[in-house]
């Protein structure tokens, strides 16, 4: 399967890692553009992108950004949500 990732740090290098092994093709992005993800995408055996290239053609997209990087997303590539947050605490 072809998988595109969005978002090279912690959670999305460990996820393009497990997919590379398990012989997935991944595109990798980053803020930082496509020279940005060059270096993690050599380190892993995938193919850095832009953020269009990530998603274009892939079956599969993986968003791991802090909610508020989301924001700076292309709007045309990808659903829009609106997100609401509680803050839930224990009462004991």
């Amino acid at each position: 399967m072809e998988i595109g990732i969005i978002g090279t740090s912690s959670i999305g290098g460990t996820i393009a890692r497990k997919l590379k092994a398990a012989g997935h093709k991944i595109r990798v992005a980053n803020s930082k553009g496509r020279e940005g993800a060059q270096h993690f995408a050599d380190e892993v055996g995938a193919t850095s992108a832009d953020m269009q290239g990530a998603v274009d053609g892939v079956e599969l997209v993986i968003l791991s950004n802090l909610l508020p990087a989301m924001v700076k997303l292309p709007t045309d590539r990808f659903w829009t949500c609106r997100c609401r947050f509680s803050r839930w605490s224990q009462q004991s």
